[in-house]
């Protein structure tokens, strides 16, 4: 058995019959995108996300209030998902933390702050900051041009922006530990999409920079569970992930079907991502 078949093994044998009522916030790669069977078309929050799947582990509940799109402001602030004319139908919304307002014959449907989810969860998850740092020049650059240019110029500006991420991040577990007192907060990592070496065109920087990032996140990690308490940076997902990055035979990422789901984890990437916070959580309670 493997270094990471044995970490994940323990972890899962370990989280057997704990009590867990998990809440995932941040963006797209904690919603679901890509899983398909969505409970909604604005977030695209999935029945097969990872969260659910911790959730059934459990025997727990699961509340996704991540959604496509989010930045790191959006777990503290409300924000705003659509906008539509009325034209006689009803304002109405039902997805979790929605409201629906009309006005001057517009419908408004606003989130309300993603931290407010966490009222009452054993744990929470939170994967974000892909969205603030550039990830579609990234994309666009690096994977759909092969410009290694551009990719260059893209990759060293996401590098210079991690810091002030980091930094709102911060400011938002406070916030958070402020309506979850007794929560354990769980920074996940972003999968891999490029992986350790050239991808075609693409420059090794990229995965490197990706590596940096992850540990700046140990270390916000480590900073705020010594301030705020039960704060974690789950190492179990990047070594889950390994080999099914972008060009693998057995890749994990949408390249192609639905221009929606491009680049997101598939329901494979979904179930290992489950796999993973389980084990995490194994190894942590």
């Amino acid at each position: 058995m493997s270094v990471v078949a044995g970490l994940i093994m323990a972890g899962l044998l370990l989280a057997q019959g704990a009590q867990v009522d998990a809440v995932a916030i941040g963006d797209s790669y904690s919603s679901g995108h890509g899983a398909g069977q969505y409970s909604d078309e604005l977030c695209l929050r999935s029945e097969q996300a990872s969260i659910e799947r911790v959730a059934d582990f459990f025997g727990g509940t699961a509340v996704n209030a991540a959604c496509s799109g989010a930045k790191v402001a959006d777990l503290t602030e409300p924000r705003i998902i659509s906008q539509t004319r009325a034209d006689g139908t009803e304002c109405a919304t039902d997805m979790t933390g929605a409201t629906a307002t009309l006005e001057d014959g517009i419908c408004t449907i606003t989130l309300d702050p993603q931290i407010e989810a966490a009222a009452g969860a054993t744990d929470v998850f939170i994967m974000i900051g892909g969205n603030d740092i550039g990830f579609l020049p990234i994309a666009g650059a690096c994977l759909f041009q092969g410009n290694p240019e551009q990719c260059e110029i893209a990759v060293d500006s996401a590098r210079q922006s991690v810091g002030t991420v980091i930094d709102r991040q911060r400011d938002a577990l406070i916030a958070l530990r402020e309506i979850a007192p007794q929560a354990r907060l769980h920074l996940v990592p972003y999968p891999r999409l490029i992986e350790g070496g050239p991808a075609g065109e693409i420059p090794v920087d990229a995965a490197g920079f990706q590596q940096e990032w992850e540990d700046s996140l140990r270390e916000l990690a480590a900073e705020m569970s010594a301030e705020i308490g039960d704060v974690y940076y789950v190492e179990t997902l990047t070594p889950i992930w390994e080999g099914h990055g972008l060009g693998a035979a057995n890749s994990w990422i949408h390249t192609d079907g639905s221009i929606r789901d491009l680049l997101h984890p598939t329901d494979a990437g979904w179930r290992a991502g489950g796999s993973a916070l389980i084990a995490h959580l194994g190894l942590v309670l």
